[in-house]
């Protein structure tokens, strides 16, 4: 009876050393892919509307600042340029260069725009001139968000540019556009 009981005992510890040898493996493929982002988008009002009605604003033109005008959405480094668009409506025979334009970070940017180069002073015309270069993206990992905000000073001139023209409404389209650098 002893004899049995060994056997059995051994038999069963052979079958229970097979079945905990078995392995198997599987291999599974993940593609990442990566697609550049750029967006651009204006807030608030599309239409700014700057009236010279005293001598002062036909003497020295008119300023003022569009605030957090501009957001900017980018993967990588980016550039905003602006152009003058086709003029439709022009009674008074206004000239290129009337406007100039400058972006500023806002305050209020949750995006990154740390690594802006400042075009201040821009002057439009029917050219597309770079407004806004960035050497990276948007994206600022401490407010985990890609939307950086932009004011827009402007500056219409005065003087020669508005003097001995015709009254009227002007509408003059601004374009800005964001590309690669």
């Amino acid at each position: 009876m002893k004899k049995l009981i060994i056997t059995a005992g051994l038999a069963l510890g052979l079958f229970a050393t097979n079945q905990s040898s078995a392995q198997s493996t599987a291999t599974s493929t993940f593609n990442v892919v990566l697609e550049d982002v750029m967006s651009l988008s204006l807030n608030g009002n599309t239409t700014t509307t700057v009236t010279f009605n005293n001598i002062n604003s036909y003497v020295d033109g008119i300023n003022g600042t569009l605030t957090d005008y501009l957001t900017v959405i980018s993967t990588k480094a980016y550039k905003v340029t602006v152009k003058v668009g086709t003029v439709s409506t022009n009674p008074s025979a206004l000239e290129d260069h009337l406007i100039v334009l400058a972006a500023i970070p806002s305050d209020n940017s949750r995006g990154r725009t740390d690594n802006v180069t400042d075009r201040s002073g821009t002057s439009i015309d029917g050219t597309e001139r770079n407004f806004i270069l960035a050497s990276g993206s948007t994206f600022n990992s401490m407010e985990h968000s890609a939307e950086a905000l932009f004011s827009i000073n402007y500056n219409v001139y005065g003087g020669e540019k508005v003097f001995d023209k015709a009254a009227g409404t002007n509408i003059i389209p601004v374009v800005f556009t964001i590309a690669a650098p």
